[in-house]
């Protein structure tokens, strides 16, 4: 039975949909029982061909390509029939898979948008938790200015608060502010020394209500980048994940979600690191990674880009798996992350994209690889 190139493409678009009736199965079943046309289905979707063919796709005119094929099949001279078969064998599959491309793209675009348009990306929202017991709810469009019991005078404009002593703190034991950002939240920080701390989505920072003694040490979680004010005899202390990061002045990015490795990184200055087996010492360029076997620490040159991505505002990941990729857009946009097929928890992607585009945009961008299939349920995506 002969095919158009349109029939063709309906029974394998339906039949990738799983939407073929008897009739049309019985129609395809035939056209796959010759050898060559199993092996063009297969290459159509060969999940290699596909990814390879993505990435060309939008500079690919497939009408002009087609159009260019026929004239040489269809020309005066005299065409062999090997090159018929080096033309359904190479040509069509791109022709096919463009038609293809097409229809899913607008399909998952329609999608993708419906699921994702309730779903927001991250903005400036982090809560304090004042020494005195007081709680307070920061907002980017939201102004404080305050002083609390004990001298402390916090201003909160713009997306970041600041706190700053106005008086001498007496002598007694120390008492600590703490700021906390959720899920879809991040922060900027003005500690009373002047150092400035800019806080990552589910992070964590507790300091002192007043740096005094010979020392200033606050406690992380999460992931934060430091710039730190030089004070001469009184040292910059970080405590995360058992590990104690010391600076007298310099900037460094400190990664220590629960779920994956404390990674130190060092934009500029000097930066000590020391846990209970060992303490490396590390210059610009570089970061510690603390091995999970207890070991100590893994030191390497670092890819700054990455590193500093998030607060450029932008996503970048390079040859990451699946997993951890969703592991940072879920704690970006606030949602849930569930693998039905755990395969797909290894698939490594290179993405880089701005952390306040829609998440309909995040998952269009997902299910192009027309190999994830991505469903969302309120606050929940299913990957299969």
């Amino acid at each position: 039975m002969e095919y158009s190139d349109q029939d063709l493409c309906d029974l394998i678009y339906r039949s990738r949909l799983g939407k073929l009736d008897a009739n049309e199965q019985k129609q395809l079943d035939a056209w796959l029982e010759y050898p060559e046309n199993r092996e063009l289905y297969h290459r159509i979707w060969n999940r290699e061909i596909i990814l390879g063919k993505m990435m060309r796709m939008e500079g690919y005119n497939r009408t002009a390509a087609w159009e260019q094929v026929c004239r040489k099949i269809s020309g005066k001279r005299k065409i062999s029939r090997k090159w018929y078969v080096y033309a359904a064998a190479v040509v069509l599959p791109l022709f096919i898979f463009g038609v293809l491309f097409q229809r899913f793209e607008a399909t998952q675009n329609q999608t993708v948008a419906l699921q994702g348009d309730s779903i927001q990306p991250g903005t400036r929202n982090a809560r304090i938790f004042l020494a005195s017991g007081e709680v307070m709810e920061l907002k980017k469009d939201t102004v404080y200015h305050t002083v609390t019991k004990d001298g402390m005078e916090i201003r909160n404009v713009d997306g970041f608060v600041s706190f700053e002593n106005r008086q001498t703190p007496a002598n007694e034991h120390i008492r600590y502010n703490r700021v906390e950002t959720p899920r879809g939240g991040e922060y900027q920080v003005v500690l009373p020394d002047g150092t400035q701390v800019w806080l990552n989505a589910e992070s964590s920072l507790r300091f002192p209500v007043a740096f005094s003694g010979n020392e200033r040490r606050v406690y992380m979680t999460g992931e934060a980048f430091f710039d730190v004010t030089h004070r001469s005899g009184q040292p910059f202390l970080v405590e995360s994940a058992g590990t104690t990061i010391r600076v007298l002045g310099t900037k460094f990015n400190v990664r220590a979600y629960q779920d994956l490795p404390l990674t130190t990184t060092l934009l500029s200055g000097k930066v000590q690191l020391q846990d209970r087996q060992q303490e490396v010492t590390l210059i610009p360029g570089q970061e510690a990674v603390l091995l999970s076997d207890g070991s100590g620490f893994q030191v390497k040159p670092a890819n700054l880009e990455v590193t500093m991505a998030w607060l450029n505002g932008v996503f970048v990941f390079d040859n990451k798996p699946l997993e951890y990729i969703m592991q940072e857009v879920g704690r970006w946009y606030d949602v849930n992350v569930f693998f039905v097929n755990n395969r797909l928890q290894e698939e490594r992607f290179s993405i880089e994209m701005p952390r306040h585009e829609s998440f309909a945009e995040v998952l269009r961008l997902i299910e192009k690889t027309g190999v994830i299939h991505v469903e969302v349920k309120e606050r929940t995506v299913f990957i299969r």
